[in-house]
Protein backbone atom coordinates (compact mmCIF):
# COMPACT_ATOMS: atom_id res chain seq x y z
CA UNK A 1 0.00 0.00 0.00
CA UNK A 2 1.51 3.30 -0.88
CA UNK A 3 0.84 5.98 2.08
CA UNK A 4 -1.40 8.83 0.85
CA UNK A 5 0.94 11.54 1.31
CA UNK A 6 3.51 9.88 -1.31
CA UNK A 7 1.03 9.08 -3.62
CA UNK A 8 -0.28 12.85 -3.72
CA UNK A 9 2.84 13.83 -4.32
CA UNK A 10 3.94 11.30 -7.40
CA UNK A 11 0.33 12.07 -8.89
CA UNK A 12 -1.00 15.32 -8.00
CA UNK A 13 -5.17 15.76 -8.34
CA UNK A 14 -4.97 11.85 -8.64
CA UNK A 15 -6.02 11.39 -4.82
CA UNK A 16 -4.27 7.89 -5.07
CA UNK A 17 -3.76 6.42 -1.71
CA UNK A 18 -4.03 2.82 -2.49
CA UNK A 19 -3.09 0.37 -5.23
CA UNK A 20 -5.63 -2.45 -6.02
CA UNK A 21 -4.11 -5.55 -6.51
CA UNK A 22 -3.15 -7.35 -9.77
CA UNK A 23 -6.21 -10.25 -9.22
CA UNK A 24 -8.48 -7.10 -8.22
CA UNK A 25 -7.97 -4.85 -11.28
CA UNK A 26 -8.77 -7.88 -13.80
CA UNK A 27 -12.23 -7.89 -12.24
CA UNK A 28 -12.62 -4.45 -13.52
CA UNK A 29 -11.49 -4.47 -17.26
CA UNK A 30 -14.28 -2.83 -19.72
CA UNK A 31 -14.58 -3.64 -23.14
CA UNK A 32 -13.17 -1.17 -25.59
CA UNK A 33 -16.42 -1.65 -27.45
CA UNK A 34 -18.53 0.29 -24.82
CA UNK A 35 -20.24 3.73 -25.93
CA UNK A 36 -18.06 6.17 -23.88
CA UNK A 37 -16.38 9.65 -24.68
CA UNK A 38 -12.06 9.31 -24.75
CA UNK A 39 -10.87 8.98 -21.33
CA UNK A 40 -10.20 12.55 -20.39
CA UNK A 41 -6.22 12.22 -19.72
CA UNK A 42 -3.04 11.41 -21.23
CA UNK A 43 -0.46 9.57 -19.35
CA UNK A 44 1.33 12.67 -18.97
CA UNK A 45 -1.70 14.75 -17.66
CA UNK A 46 -1.62 15.94 -13.75
CA UNK A 47 -5.08 16.63 -13.98
CA UNK A 48 -8.22 13.52 -14.54
CA UNK A 49 -10.28 16.12 -16.19
CA UNK A 50 -8.45 19.97 -16.12
CA UNK A 51 -10.12 22.88 -15.66
CA UNK A 52 -10.19 23.81 -19.44
CA UNK A 53 -10.96 21.26 -20.60
CA UNK A 54 -14.13 20.68 -18.61
CA UNK A 55 -14.84 24.42 -19.71
CA UNK A 56 -14.40 23.50 -23.25
CA UNK A 57 -16.74 19.85 -23.11
CA UNK A 58 -20.26 21.92 -21.74
CA UNK A 59 -19.42 25.09 -24.01
CA UNK A 60 -18.93 22.77 -27.05
CA UNK A 61 -21.97 20.80 -26.14
CA UNK A 62 -24.11 23.46 -25.74
CA UNK A 63 -23.19 24.78 -28.95
CA UNK A 64 -24.12 21.19 -30.74
CA UNK A 65 -27.49 20.94 -30.22
CA UNK A 66 -30.51 23.04 -30.72
CA UNK A 67 -32.05 22.19 -27.99
CA UNK A 68 -29.21 23.00 -25.28
CA UNK A 69 -28.16 25.72 -23.69
CA UNK A 70 -25.52 26.68 -20.80
CA UNK A 71 -25.09 29.28 -18.37
CA UNK A 72 -23.49 30.08 -14.83
CA UNK A 73 -25.66 29.30 -11.78
CA UNK A 74 -23.24 30.39 -9.31
CA UNK A 75 -19.48 30.61 -8.01
CA UNK A 76 -17.38 28.89 -5.89
CA UNK A 77 -16.30 30.46 -2.58
CA UNK A 78 -12.62 30.88 -4.55
CA UNK A 79 -14.41 32.31 -7.49
CA UNK A 80 -14.74 29.08 -9.73
CA UNK A 81 -18.10 29.38 -11.96
CA UNK A 82 -20.74 26.66 -11.35
CA UNK A 83 -22.24 25.62 -14.96
CA UNK A 84 -25.55 23.93 -15.46
CA UNK A 85 -26.82 22.30 -18.77
CA UNK A 86 -30.57 22.74 -19.96
CA UNK A 87 -31.26 20.14 -22.73
CA UNK A 88 -35.12 20.94 -23.67
CA UNK A 89 -37.45 21.04 -26.82
CA UNK A 90 -39.94 23.48 -24.99
CA UNK A 91 -39.39 27.34 -24.81
CA UNK A 92 -39.94 27.09 -20.79
CA UNK A 93 -39.89 24.50 -18.46
CA UNK A 94 -40.75 26.22 -15.20
CA UNK A 95 -43.20 24.55 -13.03
CA UNK A 96 -46.38 26.61 -14.08
CA UNK A 97 -45.43 26.22 -17.87
CA UNK A 98 -43.75 22.87 -18.60
CA UNK A 99 -45.45 20.10 -20.41
CA UNK A 100 -43.36 17.61 -19.38
CA UNK A 101 -41.36 16.20 -16.21
CA UNK A 102 -37.72 17.35 -15.67
CA UNK A 103 -34.76 15.49 -14.37
CA UNK A 104 -31.97 16.89 -12.57
CA UNK A 105 -28.58 15.10 -12.60
CA UNK A 106 -26.01 16.69 -10.09
CA UNK A 107 -22.24 15.47 -9.72
CA UNK A 108 -19.20 15.91 -8.07
CA UNK A 109 -20.16 18.12 -5.30
CA UNK A 110 -16.96 16.25 -3.40
CA UNK A 111 -14.16 17.54 -5.85
CA UNK A 112 -12.29 13.87 -5.05
CA UNK A 113 -15.48 11.67 -7.22
CA UNK A 114 -14.28 12.23 -10.62
CA UNK A 115 -16.04 9.68 -11.93
CA UNK A 116 -19.66 11.18 -10.85
CA UNK A 117 -18.33 14.29 -13.29
CA UNK A 118 -17.50 12.65 -16.19
CA UNK A 119 -20.33 10.64 -16.16
CA UNK A 120 -22.59 13.58 -16.66
CA UNK A 121 -20.29 14.61 -19.41
CA UNK A 122 -21.26 11.82 -21.12
CA UNK A 123 -24.96 11.95 -20.65
CA UNK A 124 -24.68 15.53 -21.74
CA UNK A 125 -23.21 14.52 -25.07
CA UNK A 126 -25.90 11.69 -25.57
CA UNK A 127 -28.37 14.43 -25.12
CA UNK A 128 -26.51 16.37 -27.89
CA UNK A 129 -26.73 14.02 -30.38
CA UNK A 130 -29.18 11.52 -31.85
CA UNK A 131 -30.53 10.23 -28.33
CA UNK A 132 -31.54 13.95 -27.25
CA UNK A 133 -33.93 14.32 -30.24
CA UNK A 134 -35.34 11.18 -29.13
CA UNK A 135 -35.05 11.34 -25.00
CA UNK A 136 -36.21 15.49 -25.37
CA UNK A 137 -39.50 14.48 -27.13
CA UNK A 138 -40.33 12.66 -23.40
CA UNK A 139 -38.86 14.99 -20.57
CA UNK A 140 -36.10 18.19 -20.07
CA UNK A 141 -33.31 17.40 -18.66
CA UNK A 142 -30.76 19.91 -16.26
CA UNK A 143 -27.32 18.75 -15.61
CA UNK A 144 -25.14 20.53 -12.83
CA UNK A 145 -21.84 18.52 -13.61
CA UNK A 146 -19.50 19.97 -11.19
CA UNK A 147 -21.13 21.63 -7.92
CA UNK A 148 -18.10 21.66 -6.37
CA UNK A 149 -15.29 23.33 -8.44
CA UNK A 150 -12.60 24.52 -6.01
CA UNK A 151 -12.82 20.36 -4.30
CA UNK A 152 -12.52 19.35 -8.28
CA UNK A 153 -9.50 21.17 -8.61
CA UNK A 154 -7.67 20.33 -5.40
CA UNK A 155 -8.77 17.00 -5.42
CA UNK A 156 -10.48 17.09 -2.41
CA UNK A 157 -13.87 16.06 -0.72
CA UNK A 158 -14.51 19.51 0.60
CA UNK A 159 -15.37 22.86 -0.02
CA UNK A 160 -12.91 25.49 -0.06
CA UNK A 161 -13.88 25.97 3.79
CA UNK A 162 -13.81 22.88 4.64
CA UNK A 163 -17.30 22.08 5.23
CA UNK A 164 -18.89 19.11 3.64
CA UNK A 165 -20.96 20.27 0.68
CA UNK A 166 -23.21 17.26 0.87
CA UNK A 167 -24.36 18.22 4.87
CA UNK A 168 -25.13 21.79 3.89
CA UNK A 169 -28.58 21.29 2.10
CA UNK A 170 -30.71 22.55 4.67
CA UNK A 171 -28.76 25.62 6.15
CA UNK A 172 -27.35 26.48 2.92
CA UNK A 173 -24.31 27.97 3.69
CA UNK A 174 -21.74 27.87 1.16
CA UNK A 175 -22.30 29.74 -1.88
CA UNK A 176 -21.96 26.65 -3.77
CA UNK A 177 -24.88 25.29 -2.22
CA UNK A 178 -27.53 28.17 -2.23
CA UNK A 179 -27.24 28.35 -5.99
CA UNK A 180 -27.60 24.93 -6.73
CA UNK A 181 -31.11 24.90 -4.35
CA UNK A 182 -31.98 28.62 -5.73
CA UNK A 183 -31.71 26.96 -9.44
CA UNK A 184 -33.29 23.94 -8.51
CA UNK A 185 -36.06 25.58 -6.97
CA UNK A 186 -36.93 27.85 -10.11
CA UNK A 187 -37.52 24.67 -12.17
CA UNK A 188 -39.07 22.02 -9.34
CA UNK A 189 -37.68 18.94 -10.96
CA UNK A 190 -39.64 15.75 -10.67
CA UNK A 191 -36.40 13.29 -10.51
CA UNK A 192 -33.20 13.81 -8.94
CA UNK A 193 -29.95 11.41 -9.03
CA UNK A 194 -26.88 12.86 -7.27
CA UNK A 195 -23.91 11.18 -8.85
CA UNK A 196 -21.00 10.33 -6.30
CA UNK A 197 -18.27 8.08 -6.08
CA UNK A 198 -17.10 5.60 -2.75
CA UNK A 199 -13.72 3.92 -1.31
CA UNK A 200 -12.91 0.87 -1.79
CA UNK A 201 -12.73 0.31 2.11
CA UNK A 202 -9.34 -1.06 2.15
CA UNK A 203 -8.42 -0.11 5.52
CA UNK A 204 -12.12 -0.96 6.93
CA UNK A 205 -12.13 -4.84 6.17
CA UNK A 206 -7.68 -5.19 6.01
CA UNK A 207 -8.45 -7.91 8.86
CA UNK A 208 -11.05 -10.03 6.99
CA UNK A 209 -8.94 -13.03 5.91
CA UNK A 210 -5.22 -13.49 5.58
CA UNK A 211 -4.97 -10.71 3.06
CA UNK A 212 -8.07 -8.08 3.89
CA UNK A 213 -10.95 -7.14 2.10
CA UNK A 214 -12.46 -5.10 0.17
CA UNK A 215 -15.54 -3.12 -1.48
CA UNK A 216 -16.60 -4.79 -4.74
CA UNK A 217 -19.81 -3.72 -6.30
CA UNK A 218 -19.48 -1.43 -9.50
CA UNK A 219 -22.64 0.39 -8.40
CA UNK A 220 -24.46 1.28 -4.67
CA UNK A 221 -27.70 3.15 -5.58
CA UNK A 222 -30.37 4.40 -2.69
CA UNK A 223 -33.56 6.90 -3.23
CA UNK A 224 -34.29 9.38 -0.02
CA UNK A 225 -35.12 7.45 3.38
CA UNK A 226 -35.68 10.55 4.98
CA UNK A 227 -39.41 9.51 6.77
CA UNK A 228 -40.74 13.19 6.27
CA UNK A 229 -40.75 11.97 2.58
CA UNK A 230 -43.99 10.88 1.66
CA UNK A 231 -43.94 7.04 1.80
CA UNK A 232 -46.13 6.90 -1.84
CA UNK A 233 -43.09 8.97 -2.57
CA UNK A 234 -40.41 6.65 -0.90
CA UNK A 235 -42.14 3.32 -2.42
CA UNK A 236 -42.44 4.79 -6.12
CA UNK A 237 -39.02 5.33 -6.24
CA UNK A 238 -37.88 1.88 -5.66
CA UNK A 239 -40.34 0.86 -7.68
CA UNK A 240 -40.03 2.99 -10.69
CA UNK A 241 -36.10 2.92 -10.70
CA UNK A 242 -34.27 1.24 -7.97
CA UNK A 243 -35.53 -2.51 -8.77
CA UNK A 244 -35.63 -1.80 -12.37
CA UNK A 245 -32.02 0.00 -12.75
CA UNK A 246 -30.44 -2.73 -10.55
CA UNK A 247 -31.68 -5.28 -13.04
CA UNK A 248 -30.33 -3.28 -15.94
CA UNK A 249 -26.33 -3.11 -14.30
CA UNK A 250 -26.37 -6.78 -13.58
CA UNK A 251 -27.77 -7.50 -17.34
CA UNK A 252 -24.86 -5.18 -18.75
CA UNK A 253 -22.42 -6.83 -16.04
CA UNK A 254 -22.11 -4.45 -13.74
CA UNK A 255 -22.20 -5.30 -10.08
CA UNK A 256 -24.92 -3.55 -7.58
CA UNK A 257 -26.42 -3.05 -4.75
CA UNK A 258 -28.64 -1.14 -2.97
CA UNK A 259 -25.72 1.68 -0.27
CA UNK A 260 -24.83 1.22 2.58
CA UNK A 261 -22.22 2.09 5.25
CA UNK A 262 -20.44 0.07 8.13
CA UNK A 263 -18.62 0.61 11.33
CA UNK A 264 -14.69 0.97 10.77
CA UNK A 265 -14.00 -1.50 13.97
CA UNK A 266 -15.49 -4.85 15.06
CA UNK A 267 -18.06 -4.92 17.70
CA UNK A 268 -17.57 -7.05 20.89
CA UNK A 269 -19.24 -10.19 18.76
CA UNK A 270 -16.29 -9.26 16.46
CA UNK A 271 -18.17 -8.90 13.29
CA UNK A 272 -18.51 -5.21 11.15
CA UNK A 273 -21.92 -4.11 11.24
CA UNK A 274 -23.53 -2.85 8.05
CA UNK A 275 -26.32 -0.21 7.76
CA UNK A 276 -28.46 0.66 5.00
CA UNK A 277 -27.47 4.66 3.83
CA UNK A 278 -28.85 7.82 6.71
CA UNK A 279 -32.23 9.18 7.02
CA UNK A 280 -30.13 12.60 7.51
CA UNK A 281 -32.24 15.68 6.13
CA UNK A 282 -29.03 17.15 5.22
CA UNK A 283 -27.28 14.74 2.32
CA UNK A 284 -28.68 15.57 -1.18
CA UNK A 285 -30.51 12.29 -1.76
CA UNK A 286 -33.14 13.11 1.18
CA UNK A 287 -33.22 16.65 1.04
CA UNK A 288 -34.00 17.26 -2.86
CA UNK A 289 -36.78 14.44 -2.13
CA UNK A 290 -38.41 16.64 0.25
CA UNK A 291 -39.30 18.33 -2.27
CA UNK A 292 -41.50 15.30 -3.47
CA UNK A 293 -39.32 14.35 -5.77
CA UNK A 294 -37.94 11.06 -6.89
CA UNK A 295 -34.13 11.22 -5.67
CA UNK A 296 -31.82 8.88 -5.83
CA UNK A 297 -28.03 8.38 -5.16
CA UNK A 298 -25.64 6.89 -6.78
CA UNK A 299 -22.43 5.69 -6.26
CA UNK A 300 -19.14 4.17 -8.50
CA UNK A 301 -16.36 2.64 -6.56
CA UNK A 302 -13.68 5.03 -7.01
CA UNK A 303 -12.51 6.85 -4.21
CA UNK A 304 -9.12 6.59 -3.43
CA UNK A 305 -7.71 4.68 -6.37
CA UNK A 306 -6.45 7.46 -8.98
CA UNK A 307 -7.01 6.66 -12.57
CA UNK A 308 -8.00 2.70 -11.79
CA UNK A 309 -11.21 1.04 -12.99
CA UNK A 310 -12.29 4.70 -14.48
CA UNK A 311 -13.87 4.18 -17.62
CA UNK A 312 -15.51 1.13 -16.14
CA UNK A 313 -16.74 3.77 -13.11
CA UNK A 314 -17.80 6.07 -15.75
CA UNK A 315 -19.87 3.24 -17.78
CA UNK A 316 -21.45 2.27 -14.75
CA UNK A 317 -22.41 5.58 -13.22
CA UNK A 318 -23.60 6.58 -17.37
CA UNK A 319 -25.59 3.03 -17.58
CA UNK A 320 -27.34 4.04 -14.12
CA UNK A 321 -28.08 7.62 -15.43
CA UNK A 322 -29.42 6.11 -18.99
CA UNK A 323 -32.14 3.95 -16.97
CA UNK A 324 -33.87 7.07 -15.05
CA UNK A 325 -34.30 8.68 -19.02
Amino acid sequence: MVSPASAHAETPYYGKSYEQPASVKKSYTLSLTRRLIPLPFRKKEKHLRPKKSFKLSYETLSAKSPYATQRQIGTSIEGRSIPALYFTKDRSITPLSKKKPTIWLQAQIHGNEPASGESALVIAKRLAGEEGERILNHVNIIIVPRINPDGSYAFDRRLANGLDGNRDHMTLESPELAALHQEFNRYAPEVVIDAHEYDVGQKQFENIGSSGALKYHDLLILSGKNLNIPESIRLTSNELYINGVRETLTNKGFSNDLYYTNTNTRGKDGKIDIYEGGTDARIGRNALALSSALSFLVESRGIGIGREDFARRVAAQVATHEKNH
